[in-house]
């Protein structure tokens, strides 16, 4: 319920964006760019879109090139990060310091120990 609420809620958010990813898709594809206008798509989305399926198919080329271009970008800002999160937890001789709710009880865990099961309550792994 909630995400057909949003995806009709986000509907003229997804219309807008198809004239930006229609004329990326034409540009990358090196054609020539159709004529749709947005006040064309407001009125009748569905007939401008059945009417120039190559506007649809220059959007979506469009869309992909967005998408493999901010997956990109994505992966660049934050692996730096996530390694200097995970850099920051870490004791000083390479093992993960565990730090449970209370604070005097936090220990360091070797990775070879950390692989192996609990029993539930304990610190120690099972033999």
């Amino acid at each position: 319920m909630l995400t057909q609420t949003l995806n009709l809620l986000l509907t003229p958010v997804n219309l807008a964006t198809v004239i930006p990813f229609k004329q990326l898709g034409e540009w990358i594809l090196g054609v020539d760019p159709i004529d749709l206008s947005i006040s064309e798509l407001r009125s009748n989305a569905l007939e401008v879109l059945k009417n120039s399926p190559w506007a649809l198919a220059h959007a979506a080329a469009g869309w992909c090139l967005f998408c493999l271009a901010s997956t990109v970008l994505f992966f660049v800002v934050l692996k730096p990060l996530a390694w200097c999160l995970t850099r920051r937890r870490q004791g000083t001789s390479g093992q993960i310091v565990f730090q449970s709710t209370n604070a005097s009880r936090s220990r360091k865990v070797s990775s070879k120990d950390a692989m192996q099961p609990m029993e539930v309550g304990s610190s120690t792994p099972i033999k």
